[in-house]
């Protein structure tokens, strides 16, 4: 391993903050920070191909949802050149949208993403949401 390899290991760790900040912030405009324009998201069956389908994505689970919280830990990464891929582990909780709503959803899960250097930057190329389990009320998960 040499010193640009950390480097950018800890860029795409800021990435993957960064891709919880947007989702917990709402911040659907800084998407593009972390996914490459052609990048492709998967969850299950559904995949979301491009920033403008992936940004839907979201929006469709957290855009009408109440506060939320995307926990990161156990991440590893491991660059090849302009190639990386990397691995995390996900706690997701999320509550409902009204004051007085206790109700509550959480998932828990691993992101698995490959990566590729831009001018701009590392961004994922691929994207994959890997099941854990799940607790609570999945109604709290809304459009918006």
């Amino acid at each position: 391993m040499n010193l640009q390899d950390l480097l950018d290991e800890r860029e795409i760790q800021h990435r993957l903050v960064g891709f919880t900040q947007c989702l917990d912030r709402r911040e659907w405009g800084r998407l593009g920070e972390v996914f490459a324009p052609d990048a492709l998201a998967v969850y299950g069956e559904h995949r979301a191909s491009g920033l403008e389908a992936i940004e839907q994505h979201f929006r469709a689970f957290l855009g009408g949802c109440g506060p939320s919280q995307h926990l990161l830990g156990n991440i590893e990464i491991q660059v090849e050149g302009n190639a990386a891929c990397s691995f995390a582990s996900v706690c997701a909780s999320h509550r409902a949208a009204g004051k007085q709503d206790a109700r509550e959803f959480i998932a828990r899960g691993n992101y698995h993403a490959t990566w590729v250097r831009l001018p701009t930057g590392w961004r994922i190329q691929r994207w994959e949401w890997q099941n854990g389990w799940f607790s609570g009320d999945y109604s709290v998960l809304q459009p918006g």
